[in-house]
């Protein structure tokens, strides 16, 4: 994908992700991409949560 041109291999590990996901889980991750490191530390803990600890960090 051209999209890929110019990414880091850590991004190309979320965008494999990110096709096949729901248009509200894309959106959440493109605000991922665009983030500092350490917000993406954060948010990629939020990622690997379950959907029961997603709830409770809303």
């Amino acid at each position: 994908m051209s999209v890929y041109r110019g990414t880091s291999l850590r991004e190309r590990d979320h965008m494999s992700v990110y096709r096949g996901t729901s248009d509200r889980e894309r959106d959440r991750i493109s605000v991922y991409l665009r983030a500092s490191d350490r917000e993406r530390d954060r948010i990629s803990v939020y990622l690997r949560a379950s959907d029961r600890e997603r709830a409770k960090t809303r």
